[in-house]
């Protein structure tokens, strides 16, 4: 067994592509699209495990993986397309198949062990333009942030097939990224301690009005009140005329990032 950095991306709506663009131009988007991965991944020193609706990607160091995360978002943005990223270390065992079995058609290296199906559980909880790393991923990271980017905390989700809660991170680069913690998902949702036990997040109560309608935008305020909280802050004063929202804006942060502390919200 050795450790390596896992790195799982899906492109989103490829299915949709095709039938807005048509077979032959899907496959020169999906050309470009490997071209400009692939060459990344030279550059930063992974190796391709097998591709689909995206990569299947190792590492040896956790800061190339979080460097090619990065700018393969912004590369395929170029292209218009969204994809979603995780990133987990762990133990995994590498067999590398015969060269018969290559000319049939199988992988060269095959990936085997617990941290495979953990790395792909945490991508299927991002949101589109998102990566996630585990706490596994966020440790052996360490200080070593690509410039402009921060780490942020969104708490533990159980995933499916995994024993225990998982806490998550998010690398975001600031002033860019929304910082939006993952939505529950079919295979995966998010959990808060009470006492011994952890709950699903959706059945702990709290006294929060149903938002009216769609929450649009105040990204940038957002990240404002978690990056203030987050650092120390016990009390902030939202000011500002009425009528602004500053009471809706209050509930969706708590609604959004204060799963950890039930009715950790109170108004003043």
């Amino acid at each position: 067994m050795a450790e390596q950095t896992l790195l799982f991306t899906d492109v989103l709506d490829s299915t949709a592509w095709v039938q807005r663009l048509g077979d032959e131009r899907t496959a020169k988007l999906w050309a470009e699209h490997d071209r400009l991965a692939r060459a990344l991944l030279a550059q930063h020193g992974g190796r391709e495990i097998d591709r689909s609706d995206g990569f299947f990607l190792i590492f040896d160091d956790s800061a190339a993986a979080a460097r090619f995360a990065l700018q393969y978002h912004e590369g395929i943005a170029a292209l218009g397309i969204q994809a979603r990223l995780a990133l987990h270390r762990g133990a995994v065992a590498l067999r590398h198949n015969s060269a018969e079995a290559i000319a049939l058609g199988a992988k060269p290296i095959e990936v085997d062990g617990l941290a495979k199906p953990l790395a792909a559980r945490l991508m299927s909880l991002a949101r589109g333009g998102q990566t996630l790393l585990s706490v596994e991923a966020r440790a052996s990271l360490g200080n070593a942030l690509p410039p402009g980017c921060l780490l942020e905390d969104h708490g533990h989700y159980r995933l499916k097939g995994i024993d225990v809660p998982v806490q998550v991170f998010e690398l975001a680069i600031i002033g860019v990224s929304p910082l939006l913690p993952p939505a529950d998902a079919d295979k995966a949702y998010r959990v808060v301690r009470d006492g011994e036990l952890w709950r699903p997040l959706r059945e702990v109560r709290h006294n929060l009005a149903p938002e009216p309608d769609a929450f649009i935008g105040r990204n940038a305020e957002l990240r404002s009140l978690a990056q203030r909280l987050e650092g120390g802050a016990r009390l902030l004063t939202l000011l500002g005329v009425g009528g602004t929202g500053k009471t809706r804006l209050a509930c969706r942060y708590a609604r959004a990032w204060l799963g950890d502390w039930p009715g950790g919200v109170a108004f003043c």
